[in-house]
């Protein structure tokens, strides 16, 4: 690969927290309305990814996250009654891996 190769995917690259910026906002406004109580933990925001597949993930996995709370995570007197911490708790985690960026949610 040449220098300016190099230089030009190099300018393509953002952190994938820029793909997440928006996710506290979005987790404590699904929990509100729906009468949870959410943590969310997010890792791996310095993570690079070329900007055209930050573009293509971000409504996925928005999508994801809205349903991760919306069905994965109970009502805290539920939750307490299933011994459980009243807290849910999604972990978002970007990561390079074997040459590939890889994100994994949690709940």
């Amino acid at each position: 690969m040449t220098e300016v190769q190099q230089r030009v995917m190099k300018a393509r690259m953002q952190p994938s927290g820029d793909v997440g910026n928006k996710f506290p906002r979005t987790v404590r406004n699904l929990a509100l309305s729906g009468g949870t109580e959410v943590q969310l933990d997010m890792h791996g925001q310095d993570t690079e990814l070329d900007r055209t597949i930050i573009e293509a993930i971000k409504d996925p996995l928005t999508r994801l996250v809205r349903n991760a709370i919306d069905q994965g995570i109970e009502a805290p007197d539920v939750r307490r009654g299933a011994d459980k911490n009243p807290t849910g708790r999604l972990t978002l985690r970007a990561f390079h891996e074997d040459g590939r960026v890889k994100h994994r949610n949690s709940g």
